[in-house]
């Protein structure tokens, strides 16, 4: 296991994985597991130099609940692909801190009000 993981990202997972009901998620594999790094297959997450989560992709994986600031706080992120789930929530304004991004799809959710995309 690589241990230079940077450990606030992944609390920002475990916290994205409450807010939006891991434990009910079709595919959780390794969300869970407290020795498992983030990088060595935890469904729908990629990371870069085994540091950095680049990629999070859970498409229609029975998401639900709330998108939370934490979201802003991936920095590296390249692709948020949450389409396809159950998000209630308001967009949170921290998304503009994912300046990185390339792709973004938070479609057929039920997301409310605007999104501010100044990046």
């Amino acid at each position: 296991t690589n241990h230079y993981f940077c450990p606030s990202e992944r609390n920002h997972l475990k916290s994205f994985f409450v807010l939006t009901n891991g434990e009910s998620w079709t595919n959780n594999e390794y969300w869970k597991d407290e020795y498992k790094h983030p990088c060595e297959g935890w469904f729908g997450v990629r990371c870069e130099q085994d540091k950095f989560v680049t990629n999070l992709t859970l498409m229609h994986n029975q998401l639900s609940g709330r998108l939370g600031s934490e979201i802003g706080n991936f920095i590296m992120l390249k692709v948020l692909d949450l389409s396809g789930n159950y998000i209630r929530s308001t967009v949170p304004s921290e998304i503009e801190y994912l300046t990185n991004l390339e792709e973004f799809d938070l479609s057929y959710n039920a997301f409310r009000g605007e999104i501010n995309m100044n990046f």
